[in-house]
This record gives structure tokens, sequence and C-alpha cells, in this order.
């Protein structure tokens, strides 16, 4: 197994914390990776990522990137950051309206530098294509080379992260004796999810990965997963030997769409905050831990299981659904 090039920019290893209270309610021994606690303004899964997709484009002889995301996405807002510390430039293609003002990851964005395009037309994956195809030659123009990270970080190079994410685990297990019996985690662009397979197959083979999508299918997400498992098996000479079904996503908690949640689980949050001083976002972290619990109220998740909730971060989305928590917390 060779790996490619590392840079090191999160605070790791992240602890694994015991959710007491949840756990004797739901009849399970419920922990979390703290994934959001990788860094300050890095904080979350997309910095793993990053280590391994920056030096890759440096040794490419690039010194520009582009990343696309959400206006308020967590994984151009740490791009942004780290592009920054490398003297890299950024170029941001973000998806929605201009907000009118900065806040939240769009606000730490601004303060690090990049240039952004809105996309927010009938056909976002043209204007998105263009965008790029505009971004890049603007770049050339200016005698500049630009690596084009995808969406989430998340391709064979990006997951890397999480392979070496499970061994901290294991090393983790090794010190306290409490190993998981199932992962789970959030699953948007799939990286996260596809590492987290790459790494249990490599170091925990008994351990379940238990993927939670909050955006698109199941069925994509998987198959999203799959590309990037067999990337990266070919690429860095895993010699592991899967397929489709060796990966498992639950569909059904999805909702009305991306960034889109119920006053319901709203109100969960906010009792989860209470219970065990855990913050969870609307976005990723939120629905996949909502999901995670309607699981093992269905026994779909086996009580008296050890399950590892994998904290992806998300905090600095928060502050856009102030409004609507302001109507719902006591």
């Amino acid at each position: 197994m060779l790996l490619p090039p590392r840079a090191r920019y999160a605070q790791l290893p992240t602890p694994i914390e015991s959710l007491p209270k949840i756990s004797e309610e739901l009849g399970v021994d419920l922990r979390v990776k703290r994934d959001d606690l990788t860094g300050s303004w890095l904080t979350g899964n997309k910095v793993r990522k990053l280590e391994y997709l920056l030096p890759y484009a440096k040794n490419e002889g690039c010194n520009a990137v582009i990343t696309i995301g959400a206006v308020n996405s967590n994984h151009c807002r740490a791009t942004a950051i780290l592009a920054a510390r490398e003297g890299l430039q950024c170029h941001l293609i973000l998806r929605g309206e201009k907000p009118a003002y900065p806040q939240g990851n769009y606000l730490l964005d601004r303060m690090a530098g990049v240039r952004t395009t809105f996309v927010n037309g009938p056909n976002p994956q043209q204007e998105v294509d263009e965008a790029i195809h505009e971004a890049k030659a603007r770049f050339a123009r200016e005698g500049s080379k630009a690596y084009l990270i995808p969406v989430g970080g998340s391709n064979e190079i990006g997951s890397v992260g999480y392979i070496e994410a499970v061994e901290e685990i294991k090393r983790d297990a090794e010190n306290t004796g409490w190993m998981p019996d199932t992962i789970v985690v959030a699953v948007g662009s799939s990286g996260t999810f596809a590492g987290l397979c790459l790494g249990c197959w490599i170091h925990a083979p008994q351990v379940k990965v238990f993927g939670i999508n909050i955006c698109n299918t199941a069925q994509e997400c998987t198959d999203r997963a799959y590309e990037d498992c067999r990337l990266a098996n070919e690429r860095f000479g895993l010699g592991l030997d899967f397929d489709r079904n060796s990966i498992f996503c639950q569909d059904g908690y999805v909702g009305e769409g991306y960034a889109k949640t119920t006053d319901e689980q709203l109100q969960y949050y906010g009792e989860v905050a209470r219970k065990e001083a855990l913050i969870l976002d609307p976005v990723y972290t939120g629905k996949a831990f909502w999901g995670m619990v309607q699981e093992i109220k269905k026994g779909n998740l086996a009580p008296n299981s050890k399950i590892l909730f994998i904290h992806t971060g998300g905090v600095f989305g928060l502050e856009a659904y102030g409004p609507r928590f302001e109507t719902l917390l006591p």
C-alpha cells in the first residue's frame, strides 16, 4: 500500500466521547468521534481530505485551486483557508444566491481572499461547468495553473484521509478496549463514506460502515463511494476485493432535499445539545444522527451494539437556521 503525500493541517487524533444519556434511552453503546474538533476554522471532515488533495495539487505544479459547493459549504470554507495558508489562489463556485452580506462559512471564505462565482440558474450543472471553464481560463491568462478539487473533496485521493481516520479509531480501541461494531456517517459527496469503507476493510474488517445519505439517493451515494473505492484500490495498490454490495447506505432521511430539515428534527437537535452538549448541524450531522436514532428504534441497528457516530462538523452553517431555532427552542 503506497499512499499519496500528506500535509498536516488537522488537530489529530480527534477524541471519541460517550453519549451516556442517549445510549441508555436507545439501548445501545453510542459514542461519537469528534471530527468537528479537527481545528477551529478548519473544523470538520473536509480538512482530512485536503491534507492529501493540496499536496497533490502542488506536486502537479498548480498554484491555484478551484472547487464547488453550496453558499455555506464547509468544504469551500476549509479549502479557502488552507489555500491561503499554502499561498495558493482560490476560486469558489457557489451554488445559490449571493447573500446580502457575508455570514457563516461564506464570511470565512471572503476573509480568506477567494474569488467567487455564484450559480443560481435553471441549468445548474451546465452553469457550474461553464464557471469552471471560465475560472481555469482566467487563471491560465494570468500565468497560473489551477487544480480542480471536486465537490466535497471527494475522489480517490481525498478518501485516503478517512483510511487514516479508521487507523486512528483502531489505535484508540487498543488503548481503551472499546471498538465499534458499526460506524455511522452522513453521506453527501461520498468521499468520507468511501474512505471509511476502505479503512475498515484494511484495518477493521469486523466493523460495518452504515451510511445515511443527506442528499441525492442512497443508490447514487453508493455508486459514487464505490467508484472512489475502486479508483483508490487501483491507484494505491490496496489489494482489496469488494463490490457494490460491500457498501451500504440507508435511504429515507433526505426529507425535502439538501440542507432542508423539519421542525421536529430541529427540536431534536436542541434536545441532543441539552442532554449531551453535542451540537449537530441541520445539513449533515443532524440528519444523519436523526436517521441513526430512527434506525436503532426500528431494530435495523442492533440492540446493545457498539455504535460510533462520525461528527463531521458544520457548526458555521447553524447561523442560517437561527430564525427557525428561535421559534422552536424552549
